[in-house]
């Protein structure tokens, strides 16, 4: 399961986004939102997922499962809380005058 997990948030998720942003301009403000939610997300869980990945194995010696937790599965839930608080953001208002 961690490896469908980990494939899906290199793979997938990125085919994903890469969909959705083809004419973004002409998109709603929510899929826009979503959108970039789910990108900043998905770096933020990428980021975390490589400094998991690359950090000393002497470093994770009592916490093995989180590490697992961090490398497999930061990327899925990266996109999905980037995609959540875009979601729940309200719009600003534009006033001309």
């Amino acid at each position: 399961m961690h490896q469908v997990a980990l494939v899906a948030g290199l793979f997938g998720v990125p085919i994903v986004l890469l969909t959705l942003g083809h004419r973004l301009r002409y998109r709603t403000r929510l899929a826009k939102r979503l959108f970039f939610g789910g990108v900043v997300g998905h770096t933020c869980g990428l980021i975390v997922s490589v400094v998991a990945m690359l950090s000393p194995a002497v470093s994770w010696a009592g916490g093995a499962d989180m590490r697992t937790l961090l490398v497999y599965w930061s990327m899925l839930g990266g996109v999905a809380l980037g995609c959540a608080a875009a979601a729940m953001r309200h719009g600003h208002v534009r006033t001309r005058g």
